[in-house]
């Protein structure tokens, strides 16, 4: 029988975070894996509750809701987090957290972490959101490089394109060099058309 943690990283459930606001209190809920269990953590960012769930309490709380594989379990699971459907409920030393909604819901206990697990957890979340939010940025800065020097590539193949359309000096002088040619009428001058080319001298002719 394989690990919660395995179970959960397998599905992708191992990393989920999101922001549940009840009424003036903020709740960051998110999801990671230590030595074998799969961790729920809810925290106001100063105070955490946390659930550790081991192969066996991950087997339980599948059977209770009626799920018969992990893998279609933490995909019930992941599928309400990725869609914000989570509430958190404050009750004593412990929150109520609630992952989708009707006869789908997941509901689990978290109870108030010790004082080195509380440490232990807001450190984790901590570094976890710094690398996650500079692999954001590495990823949006390749992005827009991208883009960039696509619209470039674009830029300069409409410019070529354009530059290919437009003729040379040359073409276009052969080009106006194609009109009809003057026919010359016989008898008439080249240089004043309107008078007629006058005959040669011939000299006295005698009979």
């Amino acid at each position: 029988m394989s690990s919660a943690k395995s179970a959960a990283r397998d599905a992708g459930a191992d990393c989920h975070h999101f922001i549940v606001k009840n009424e003036s209190t903020k709740y960051l809920c998110y999801t990671s894996c230590d030595k074998d269990s799969w961790i729920l953590h809810v925290t106001t960012g100063i105070d955490v509750w946390r659930l550790a769930m081991d192969s066996s309490q991950l087997e339980s709380h599948r059977d209770l809701a009626d799920v018969t594989t992990n893998e279609a379990y933490f995909l019930r699971f992941s599928n309400a987090f990725r869609a914000g459907d989570i509430t958190v409920t404050l009750q004593n030393h412990k929150v109520l957290l609630t992952v989708g909604s009707g006869p789908n819901a997941l509901s689990y206990d978290l109870f108030e972490a010790r004082a080195d697990e509380s440490k232990a957890d807001l450190q984790r979340a901590l570094f976890y959101f710094a690398e996650y939010s500079s692999d954001l940025k590495k990823k949006l800065t390749a992005k827009i490089t991208q883009e960039e020097e696509l619209a470039l590539l674009k830029k300069q193949r409409t410019s070529t394109t354009d530059q290919g359309n437009i003729l040379p000096d040359f073409e276009m002088k052969k080009q106006s060099g194609n009109q009809p040619k003057i026919v010359k009428q016989q008898g008439l001058s080249i240089v004043n058309p309107s008078s007629k080319k006058r005959k040669a001298a011939k000299g006295v002719e005698f009979d």
